[in-house]
């Protein structure tokens, strides 16, 4: 698994998938993909510092049950964010502004990127 490029992980805090995370901490991973319902991750230090491709999916934005997303300045080899998120209200706006503004200010050359998805017209 050391050689593992993309990973994908939904519905990040149960407790396989923190375990998951985990385990990423020697791996060369290069993409990373997290859907869940709330935006609540936290990247620690040294942790996944070789990512160059990060996407987030939320489907709701800040409420009093998710933290946000912190640890961004730890991922050192970012080049690239999608941020993604179906909620159109002010906690979704106010969410996706916190991590692109952080992504920006600690990543200069990071090309963020964020969607904005109508779940009415996908259905």
């Amino acid at each position: 698994m050391k050689s593992l490029l993309t990973l994908s992980c939904s519905n990040i805090g149960k407790s396989a998938d923190a375990d998951i995370i985990q385990e990423l901490r020697n791996m060369s991973l290069k993409k990373l993909s997290i859907r869940c319902s709330l935006p609540s991750v936290t990247f620690v230090t040294d942790a996944l510092s070789k990512v160059e491709v990060l996407e987030l999916k939320f489907e709701e934005g800040l409420s009093e049950e998710s933290s946000g997303v912190s640890g961004i300045e730890h991922l050192s080899g970012l080049k690239h964010m999608i941020i993604e998120f179906s909620q159109h209200d002010a906690g979704a706006a106010a969410a996706t502004a916190a991590v692109k503004t952080t992504a920006e200010k600690v990543h200069p050359n990071c090309q963020v990127i964020i969607v904005n998805v109508d779940k009415k017209t996908n259905e």
